[in-house]
């Protein structure tokens, strides 16, 4: 072979090697781009929850429906604690990572003011196989009734719920629930509250005003009002370019002082405004209410009246979005600090209540875990500041003094005045 040939052919060969190793490189490219696409596809499929926002904000988002929606995060806590207490493995890892492993707030009971209660109730023929360092757990960690019962319908569970909540809420467990041969346990939480404004909202003041749905809708709603001068110091409020913002304190009740917190966004839509909340939007907000400081200044809240009852439909697909999937699984749940056989969630109730009036605000809420085996007006003009809830808008009811938050809502649907004119004896 010539000289020069040889040279043509040493030159193709490098050519294809080269080519080879490009053609390597490129179709881990693609592959690698194809799998990222695949990634986002999936992903897509995924609530958008942020690991690093509190078990509060993020069930809120969770449930953020063009609805009226309230829940109790403390109530969920509490019953997650007990649920946690006999966990083991994975599944405490996963409760614990969602609720956390410090204390949770305790509270004394006032009668006919504020209720907090614990229960486990376990099918009479189950006792045996529950264990002791279990119920002492509960007992000594959350003052945690224990009951013993046949399971033959849910009216003892029913009667123990409606008698914690002040009678708010009534029928929350159903009898094929509490009957079916595989439930042998119940972990429940139930709390409410019954409190009188500091100083009550005059009836006399309550009129039908214009309320603007999300959808753009205006009806007329039962509308509360109230006047605040630098002498209420039980009344704050925050109006900015975002959002306008208030809280009122309820009374003192035994050590226990509650205020209601009201938030509406200006110009966003509840909805999206919630979608992006954040613990330090919430946060700022209350550390940025301030009292009438002026006194020529005079504050006029407007608020509807609202009462709703809601069940959170979606609590168990949440709980596991938020990252407690092995509770629910009949083949992963490991409660073995609970009982001496297999036992997983086959259920989860959270159910809540409020009337928000005149005179104060009542809220109830449970929640429970079905476990079954495994098979006046001034003498000078007054510089007016408005605060006009006539929209969709969020609040929180909390202990002032510690910050725990008993309620979270949201109202989309106020009371109508066309139902309520007659009871304020104006047609």
């Amino acid at each position: 072979m010539r000289k020069g040939n040889k040279i043509l052919v040493i030159f193709f060969i490098i050519l294809f090697i080269v080519g080879i190793g490009v053609g390597l490189i490129v179709g881990k490219r693609i592959k690698k781009g194809s799998n990222e696409e695949s990634k986002k596809d999936n992903s897509s499929e995924i609530v958008n929850v942020d690991s690093n926002q509190s078990f509060n904000i993020q069930m809120f988002q969770l449930e953020n429906q063009k609805q009226n929606m309230i829940y109790s995060p403390l109530s969920m806590k509490y019953a997650l604690k007990l649920l946690g207490e006999g966990a083991n493995g994975n599944t405490k890892d996963e409760i614990d990572k969602v609720v956390g492993t410090g204390n949770i707030s305790t509270y004394q009971n006032v009668e006919n003011h504020l209720s907090l209660a614990n229960s486990v109730f376990i099918r009479d023929t189950y006792k045996e196989y529950v264990k002791a360092s279990y119920i002492d757990s509960v007992q000594s960690k959350y003052n945690s009734e224990v009951i013993y019962d046949e399971f033959n319908d849910a009216n003892n569970v029913n009667n123990w719920i409606e008698n914690k909540t002040f009678k708010m809420l009534k029928n929350i467990v159903e009898d094929e629930q509490v009957k079916n041969p595989e439930s042998k346990m119940i972990l429940i939480n139930a709390l409410a509250i019954d409190m009188a404004w500091n100083s009550k909202f005059d009836t006399e003041n309550t009129y039908g005003r214009t309320f603007t749905k999300e959808d753009g809708e205006e009806v007329e709603a039962t509308t509360m009002s109230g006047t605040y001068t630098k002498y209420r110091d039980d009344f704050k409020y925050l109006k900015n370019d975002n959002v306008i913002a208030f809280s009122q304190d309820l009374k003192e009740y035994d050590g226990n002082q509650f205020e209601f917190i009201g938030i509406m966004p200006r110009e966003e839509t509840l909805s999206d405004y919630i979608s992006h909340l954040k613990d330090s939007d919430v946060e700022d907000i209350i550390t940025n209410l301030g009292s009438v400081e002026k006194e020529k200044d005079e504050v006029h809240l407007y608020i509807p009246k609202f009462e709703y009852e809601f069940r959170m439909d979606n609590f168990v697909k949440h709980l596991e979005t938020l990252g407690i999937k092995d509770a629910f699984n009949p083949k992963l749940a490991d409660f073995s600090n609970m009982s001496e056989k297999a036992l997983f969630v086959s259920d989860g109730i959270h159910v809540s209540k409020v009337e928000f009036s005149e005179d104060g605000i009542k809220a109830a809420a449970v929640t429970a875990f079905m476990m079954r085996e495994s098979s006046i007006a001034m003498p000078e003009k007054m510089n007016i500041i408005e605060l006009k809830f006539n929209k969709p808008f969020m609040y929180l009811i909390r202990d002032k003094k510690t910050g725990e938050v008993w309620f979270m809502g949201q109202v989309y649907e106020p009371n109508l005045w066309e139902n309520d004119a007659k009871e304020y004896g104006r047609n």
